[in-house]
């Protein structure tokens, strides 16, 4: 996420022993795969980039949607919105990055307290989509 360099995708692709990299709109994510993985761009977001993996290897395709998200509440507004528009349902899907905002007041370390508005419309978000946050104990 934020490589933050304007250098060739294909040429850090070969550097870092990837088959192929794809990055999205704003050139703010990138997504590297090998060669025995085909991917297709089903959403290029300016704050998201959703995918559709597959490979002979495993049972079926699945979907993966990397995150970054503005810093601004009514900015990430319109990367919720289009999180619900690629919701997948029952195949596997998995969403991660860097959402810009927390769940709850004990993620958050230093700086200042997170915007209540913004938690609850991660957490909207997150419950519309039916997903499951990995680092969830409970």
């Amino acid at each position: 996420m934020e490589p933050m360099v304007s250098l060739d995708g294909r040429f850090m692709a070969r550097r870092l022993g990837f088959s192929d990299v794809v990055s999205n709109c704003g050139n703010q994510i990138w997504f590297f795969w090998g060669p025995d993985v085909q991917c297709q761009v089903l959403l290029d977001h300016e704050q998201l980039l959703h995918l559709r993996l597959e490979s002979n290897k495993w049972p079926k395709p699945f979907f993966v949607t990397a995150v970054y998200a503005k810093c601004d509440t009514v900015e990430r507004r319109s990367l919720w919105d289009a999180l619900r528009a690629v919701s997948i349902g029952a195949s596997p899907w998995m969403v991660g990055g860097d959402f810009n905002t927390v769940l709850s007041l004990d993620e958050r370390s230093g700086g200042a307290a997170p915007s209540s508005v913004a938690m609850s419309d991660f957490h909207d978000a997150i419950a519309d989509c039916a997903l499951v946050d990995a680092g969830d104990s409970s």
